[in-house]
């Protein structure tokens, strides 16, 4: 009876290992208990990943994540363009319900880049292909590296696209498996996460915010009380941080990062490889809490820079709508229909081959 009990605890530790390690099985699994009303349900996203890290209860605030918009009226009627995104959860399917909200779009295919998943790409001749590599501005150091993009977006004629399973290749998977920087977050998720302890955890928050002026440490709350923050990129210490000085050397390698990318994925058939950084909600909010690195605009503007940009820094700087929800890391309807329209306008100048 012993050894079977311990046995089912091996197999039920390790499953929840296999899942919090894999990007599909994890949003499979997260997609299913954010949607149940039963005891398995989760309400760590349903609120913002934010209150979903502090359980503050002043900052639960249902968000509507879904895009109802669709593509201007001025868009082509003819649907002829094969769109690839190699992205975040910026452009994940809590953004993106369809491809019908891109302009002159036929097909969607998506790559999250800050998750250990790889894909291979085979385009189809004859066709326009067009490559959207898209980023928060919080992992965009990440781009220095070319692996980031190279060793996830794999072209099926490349040595890279080599489907082979070597020894080497399968060390390489399994450490990128148990290197997710969010396999910590997973495991919690997996294993204590339920609906029934949100009260206590709520309870256990207030008391410590209210008492003890203390938040979950990942989590900041504005000066003004209206937002939670990702405490990392207010960090001047942290690479994720919008205050994290950046060295002329270091932009320099992340231009060429990005010309290198540019050049590969253009050398492989695609008919334009574009680039989008997506701003911390504190670059935009309050840049006053330090002194911004100019992250954004230093890239942007660069003039060796060649990868063609989908810019919104300035029209986020300028605009007087709410962009971002309050307690999450991401932008709301607003700030993506901001960007849909900018990027919509690049895709209308596209022509059909």
């Amino acid at each position: 009876m012993r050894r079977t009990l311990l046995l089912l605890l091996i197999a039920i530790f390790a499953s929840i290992m296999i899942v919090s390690t894999s990007g599909k099985l994890m949003r499979q699994v997260t997609q299913y208990r954010t949607s149940t009303t039963s005891a398995l349900g989760s309400e760590k996203y349903r609120y913002g990943d934010l209150y979903g890290l502090s359980y503050l209860p002043g900052f639960k605030i249902e968000n509507d994540f879904l895009a109802s918009g669709v593509p201007p009226d001025s868009c082509p009627v003819k649907r002829f363009i094969n769109l690839y995104v190699a992205g975040d959860s910026y452009l994940g399917d809590a953004f993106v319900e369809s491809d019908s909200i891109f302009c002159s779009v036929k097909s969607y295919w998506y790559l999250k880049t800050n998750s250990s998943d790889i894909k291979h790409v085979r385009l189809a001749t004859g066709e326009t292909n067009i490559l959207l590599i898209e980023v928060v501005e919080r992992d965009l150091r990440s781009f220095s590296d070319t692996d980031y993009i190279m060793g996830k977006m794999l072209m099926d004629d490349s040595i890279h696209g080599q489907s082979k399973m070597t020894v080497g290749r399968f060390s390489s998977l399994v450490f990128q498996a148990l290197s997710n920087p969010s396999i910590n977050q997973n495991i919690e998720f997996n294993m204590f996460d339920y609906k029934i302890f949100t009260p206590v955890k709520e309870m256990k928050a207030s008391l410590n915010w209210n008492v003890f002026g203390r938040v979950n440490d990942d989590v900041l709350i504005s000066p003004d009380g209206k937002y939670l923050l990702y405490r990392q990129t207010i960090d001047s210490t942290s690479k994720n941080g919008s205050f994290t000085p950046m060295s002329d050397k270091e932009l320099n390698n992340l231009v060429r990062s990005l010309n290198t990318f540019y050049a590969y994925y253009k050398s492989k058939g695609f008919d334009d490889v574009l680039f989008s950084v997506i701003p911390n909600p504190v670059t935009i909010l309050y840049p006053h809490m330090g002194r911004y690195n100019e992250m954004i605009p230093r890239v942007q503007q660069h003039p060796d820079l060649k990868i063609p940009i989908i810019d919104i820094y300035d029209l986020f700087k300028n605009t007087n709508m709410q962009i971002y929800f309050t307690s999450d890391t991401h932008w709301n309807m607003n700030g993506f229909h901001i960007w849909l329209n900018e990027f919509n306008k690049k895709l209308m100048t596209y022509h059909e081959k």
